[in-house]
């Protein structure tokens, strides 16, 4: 269940938000919600490179 703010707990109860970018043109964005971002301990960005999935 996804929480305000964060998307797992870790067990030892840091908020983890989770975000995805994939590289098209240039290094890829990630936006954050202004208004939740508060709520969150840690942050993990997965990128991914779209020409090298099949």
């Amino acid at each position: 269940m996804k929480e305000k703010g964060y998307d797992m707990v870790t067990k030892d109860n840091e908020r983890v938000s989770v975000n995805t970018a994939t590289r098209m043109i240039g290094q890829g964005q990630v936006s954050f919600n202004s208004n939740t971002v508060q709520f969150v301990d840690r942050v993990i960005i997965l990128r991914f490179n779209p020409e090298e999935m099949s």
